[in-house]
């Protein structure tokens, strides 16, 4: 996992090649943020404006706070594309935006998501954006990328463009950070499972038994 922290600048080609292990000791190293809070648990409101998977009503709630240019968050994302497909008929997914400020265009993916969610595409952008990580994460192009991803999920473009402008969409990650920061956010990806922080995950069947204790818990 990926922490707010400079040295993760210079540790990022080392973990994307030391694979989810690495990441986990190297987030354990060096996660430095102070957060709002230290608590290990939440109470986490779903909001009408969260970008969810799975079943509607269920009790069982898993959120993840990600960055897309994060390196660890994109090792994670087959994970949690298998661990969620795999509950869907079980449980809640919801994605929130944690943009790194080390990663320069983080941010800007985020807006790209959203832009596609207007038009009922953000999970199509979302798996866009991850799968095509190391295309765009140094582009000093990006817009132009992003513009490339759009088209080829075939977004009304001038809506797309106007979207973009419009400053409601950075509320929206806003207000994901800021959420975040109240829960004790520090690193990305961050995960929570019913209102508490998912410890040493590192691979599905982490996450699989977690759920699995959930799920038996109901």
């Amino acid at each position: 996992m990926e922490s707010l922290s400079p040295r993760n600048i210079l540790l990022g080609s080392v973990v994307a090649a030391i694979g989810i292990v690495g990441l986990f000791f190297i987030w354990k190293a060096t996660s430095g943020l102070s957060p709002t809070t230290s608590s290990n648990s939440a109470k986490i409101i779903v909001e009408a404006d969260d970008h969810t998977k799975g079943k509607a009503d269920s009790k069982i709630l898993l959120v993840e706070y990600s960055d897309f240019q994060c390196p660890a968050c994109g090792a994670f994302f087959p994970i949690v594309t298998q661990v969620v497909d795999k509950y869907k008929d079980k449980i809640r997914f919801i994605y929130r935006h944690y943009p790194l400020p080390q990663h320069k265009n983080a941010n800007a993916a985020s807006l790209a998501a959203e832009a596609a969610g207007d038009q009922d595409k953000f999970w199509e952008m979302h798996d866009k954006l991850f799968g095509s990580q190391e295309d765009w994460s140094e582009s000093e192009t990006v817009a132009k990328l992003f513009e490339g991803y759009a088209k080829e999920l075939k977004l009304d473009m001038t809506k797309y463009n106007a979207t973009l402008k419009d400053s409601k969409l950075q509320d929206r990650i806003d207000k994901d950070i800021a959420s975040g920061n109240e829960y004790g956010v520090n690193s990305t990806p961050t995960f929570y499972l019913n209102g508490k922080k998912l410890q040493n995950i590192r691979s599905a069947e982490d996450f699989n038994k977690a759920i699995e204790k959930a799920i038996s818990a109901q």
